[in-house]
């Protein structure tokens, strides 16, 4: 999903107005060397930083050219980001990250109306986080022009460099969606767009900014089976257990086991009594308590989602979409498992037995849905019967992923997840 930024926060005020509205980044201006109304001083930017107390990062964007004079204003203020506006010497760009290791760089480069390049990016040695913005040819102004630029440049740019990109210049309430749409940027950021006619931010257009840029457009994801599929090292592991314990049963026949409780369960909380009761019954072997938690740990350790593949879709539907996920098992370890590949910056919300009961059900699936804001709901499932029947009966879009080879034709049918990028 589309990151967004708001530069030039003056006052708790406008701080208030970004993290309401759902701002990721708030960019607080000082030290100044080009012309610019935006800047405060460093007892302000402490002032508000201590305000934000983590609730949204925040960026001291300056244009500063002396390392130490950088380190010293960041201790001070707090923020766990620097957006560096000036040529700075690669040099003292080292001392910053040495000294602030744990603090990020976002690193300007400067584009004229017609998407010529102003800035020598391949020098840049330093780089967590590249901004294409708009420079003023005919007044040198860097930031807060409120000009735009060709957005099929940047969409050019974006694509050759290696770290994600930030697109700002003349962006507002009312073009950054189109922006979004042509340049795919990592995230958009905003200054003038989102002032009144006295210069002051705009509460309502700092609302709207934020929503046209991220969208309502959701997809959810059934984590469980739609996605644990495409590694396979589940079976192995399965297999491992199978082979130990001579169960006379298949890895695909076991999993199904411990993901299906019947037709007539389908929003029960699961409990180590009801899991191994109903596996004794469906195995026809005693199996215990002991082998269930086993079974857990095997589950919760398989390396779900790790290839390329895998990263790259999801990082191009995030920009489209916000990526929520549900899982049938408990939220916190689904999420300890996306963070070792660090997955779970694509998804904004899973949701597990632990948060509601959500054993993919219509009950669950409702209240999924009265807990977010939607335009548009698109659900990726691989159950008919169960993940796909119940959100098409509530009207929602829904994408089949056949991992099963089964025939049907009422769903929009995928046979791997790198199609998703094709149809959506």
């Amino acid at each position: 999903m589309v990151k967004v930024k708001i530069c030039a926060n003056k006052s708790i005020e406008d701080a208030q107005m970004c993290i309401k509205a759902g701002a990721d980044i708030i960019g607080i201006l000082v030290g100044q060397e080009h012309t610019s109304n935006d800047f405060v001083n460093k007892e302000m930017a402490k002032h508000i930083t201590e305000y934000v107390a983590g609730r949204c990062d925040v960026a001291l964007v300056t244009h500063l050219t002396q390392a130490d004079e950088i380190i010293k204003l960041t201790e001070y203020i707090g923020n766990n980001i620097i957006q560096l506006h000036s040529e700075i010497d690669e040099s003292e760009v080292e001392k910053i990250v040495t000294k602030l290791p744990n603090v990020k760089l976002i690193r300007l480069i400067h584009l004229a109306f017609d998407g010529t390049i102003y800035t020598d990016y391949t020098n840049m040695k330093y780089v967590d986080y590249y901004l294409l913005d708009s420079f003023n040819l005919k007044t040198g102004q860097v930031g807060g022009t409120g000009l735009t630029h060709d957005w099929n440049k940047s969409n050019e740019l974006i694509k050759k460099l290696d770290k994600p990109t930030f697109l700002a210049g003349g962006l507002t309430p009312d073009n950054v969606k189109e922006a979004v749409r042509i340049a795919q940027p990592y995230g958009v950021d905003v200054n003038s767009g989102c002032k009144d006619k006295f210069g002051k931010k705009d509460a309502e257009k700092v609302r709207l900014f934020v929503t046209n840029a991220k969208g309502n457009k959701k997809i959810i994801f059934d984590l469980d089976n739609t996605l644990l599929f495409i590694s396979p090292e589940w079976k192995n592991r399965y297999q491992k257990f199978i082979d130990r314990y001579q169960l006379n049963i298949t890895p695909m026949e076991l999993y199904s086991c411990i993901g299906t409780f019947g037709e007539n369960n389908h929003d029960i909380v699961v409990t180590y009594k009801i899991m191994c009761d109903y596996l004794n019954n469906k195995l026809s072997i005693e199996f215990t308590e002991h082998m269930f938690i086993e079974l857990l740990d095997i589950y919760k350790k398989i390396p779900l989602l790790y290839t390329d593949t895998i990263f790259n879709v999801l990082q191009y539907l995030s920009h489209k979409y916000e990526l929520i996920i549900y899982t049938n098992w408990f939220s916190k370890n689904q999420l300890d498992r996306l963070k070792s590949y660090n997955l779970d910056q694509f998804f904004s919300k899973i949701y597990g037995w632990d948060d509601i009961e959500i054993k993919p059900s219509k009950v669950g699936l409702k209240k999924i849905l009265e807990n977010n804001n939607i335009d548009e709901y698109i659900f990726i499932g691989d159950d008919i019967n169960i993940d796909l029947v119940v959100p098409d009966s509530m009207g929602m879009n829904t994408i089949f992923f056949n991992r099963k080879s089964v025939k049907q034709s009422k769903f929009r049918e995928i046979f791997n997840i790198e199609e998703l990028k094709e149809i959506l």
